[in-house]
């Protein structure tokens, strides 16, 4: 067989532009290191909060919270699985900060679909350090979270700012309603809010549909808030496989610069 013939599978093109380039060891370690840190799928990282009867405002009192009424228990094991840290291997599962030595608790709420892993922070399965009235162990991870997901039964209209951080621009509220059925509106700063189409507005939806529902409304505003933090930043936000894509442009430009052109029987290959 012809080695020309291995060529043709791996190639679009064998032209000159497109030639193979020979990788130096130092640069492809280099290179390979970073570009596994770029993951294969999309991840997302939010926040889980339960407000309960006159806890509204007061952020400590949320933040303690170890559990939550039936229906905030339903919502939670309907959003994703509840899996054991110490069994998660984090080049496999995105685990958006939490840490498997038990420090964050025992276990995580994940979901993922082909394409995508969420990770939330639930507050009420995080513990309470004796330490940490302020329930700094808590917050350093919901407080750096674009969106919080709030199932808000204080009868009392949720503010964006309960719980205080730079980061957190949008807030999913689950307000419980008779007859299985809940209000949910999104509350969050104007700039994000406007880049989510249709513009929001509240959503009367049963029990059964809440979950699904309430996710996908998270990762929107997610993908919302992230994509205007970049463009604050001064570049656009693209999805994991772009930037892999990406990647591997930079390194061919950085070594087609630094790479003798090949003699002319090789490059004919």
């Amino acid at each position: 067989m012809n080695p020309r013939f291995v060529f043709l599978h791996l190639f679009r093109s064998l032209g000159q532009a497109e030639r193979a380039l020979p990788l130096p060891e130092s640069d492809v370690d280099r290179s390979v290191g970073v570009f596994d840190h770029i993951l294969t799928y999309e991840t997302h990282k939010m926040g889980l909060l339960y407000v309960g009867p006159g806890q509204l405002g007061r952020e400590q009192c949320i933040l303690s919270n170890t559990h939550g009424s039936v229906r905030y228990t339903a919502l939670l094991l309907g959003l994703g699985s509840l899996v054991r840290l110490s069994e998660l291997d984090p080049r496999r599962t995105y685990l958006g900060g939490l840490a498997c030595s038990g420090e964050d608790g025992t276990h995580c709420l994940c979901w993922q679909d082909d394409v995508t892993q969420v990770v939330f922070h639930v507050a009420t399965l995080m513990p309470n350090m004796e330490n940490d009235r302020q329930r700094g162990n808590k917050k350093r991870h919901i407080g750096n979270d674009y969106v919080h997901i709030v199932y808000n039964e204080s009868s009392e209209p949720y503010d964006l700012a309960t719980i205080r951080g730079d980061c957190h621009c949008v807030c999913v509220v689950v307000q419980p309603l008779k007859l299985g059925h809940n209000l949910v509106s999104l509350v969050g700063k104007p700039e994000v809010l406007e880049l989510l189409r249709p513009p929001p507005e509240p959503q009367l939806v049963p029990d059964s549909s809440l979950a699904v529902y309430v996710r996908q409304t998270a990762i929107h505003a997610n993908v919302a808030c992230t994509s205007l933090h970049r463009s604050q930043a001064g570049s656009s936000y693209v999805n994991n496989w772009h930037e892999r894509l990406q990647h591997l442009e930079r390194l061919r430009g950085r070594l087609e610069r630094n790479t003798e052109p090949p003699p002319d029987d090789l490059a004919d290959l």
